[in-house]
């Protein structure tokens, strides 16, 4: 879901990128594309990192990664990464 979801990132940016013009500087929803382009590759990254650690038979170490991940490193992050684009470019 991850890798589909970064195509879908990709093919966004190639959509929209004949409509705007071309800019300088960053803008609000350039960086909120490269924030969560950066974030859903890093998940795409742990997705490679825990199916080797289940496929190498420490399966119970993965779900426990796994599980802290998506309950607390991941939302974190995006929670994160939106508080600092809304008082950067909005406030």
């Amino acid at each position: 879901m991850a890798s589909a979801n970064l195509l879908v990132f990709v093919a966004f940016n190639f959509a929209i990128s004949t409509m705007l013009p071309k800019l300088g500087y960053l803008t609000f929803m350039d960086s909120l594309l490269v924030g969560m382009f950066l974030i859903t590759g890093s998940i795409v990254l742990v997705n490679i990192a825990l199916r080797r650690l289940k496929t190498s038979g420490r399966e119970d170490l993965a779900r426990k990664i796994d599980s802290y991940l998506v309950i607390w490193i991941f939302p974190i992050l995006h929670a994160i990464f939106l508080f600092w684009a809304v008082k950067f470019f909005l406030v």
